[in-house]
């Protein structure tokens, strides 16, 4: 992937390929041809949303994901789970990675992205 446009026309194709989502409501600022914002809200199925922003860089390894946030509400807006990789939460293993469960439980995580998190979401939403 050479530019930041192509990554993003991806990501759409993957979002609206998704079983779950039903609208999606992304915005994306171009910095440069190689890095972008992306920040929005997928609306999924059962009346879930994910809110997602990424900073996100192509580089000669492809796509890094310098800042992400993907954060999922259930249907009554309350709170189920988020991921990100802000330089807090040095104890866990994956560091910077890291999940927030409810009631102020953070797990280790690997690196997430929106495809990721989406493909994740059924085992997500049968979790206690």
């Amino acid at each position: 992937m050479d530019n930041i446009v192509d990554y993003f026309d991806e990501l759409v194709g993957t979002i609206r390929a998704s079983e779950w989502v039903t609208l999606e409501d992304l915005f994306f600022r171009q910095i440069d041809e190689r890095e972008a914002y992306i920040k929005g809200v997928l609306y999924l199925h059962g009346g879930y949303e994910l809110h997602v922003a990424e900073y996100v860089c192509v580089r000669n390894q492809g796509i890094e994901r310098e800042k992400h946030r993907y954060q999922l509400l259930d249907a009554d807006d309350h709170f189920m789970a988020r991921w990100d990789n802000a330089p807090h939460h040095q104890d866990i293993s994956t560091f910077p990675h890291h999940r927030h469960k409810p009631h102020d439980e953070i797990i280790a995580s690997s690196p997430m992205s929106i495809p990721r998190v989406l493909q994740m979401l059924e085992q997500i939403l049968k979790e206690p």
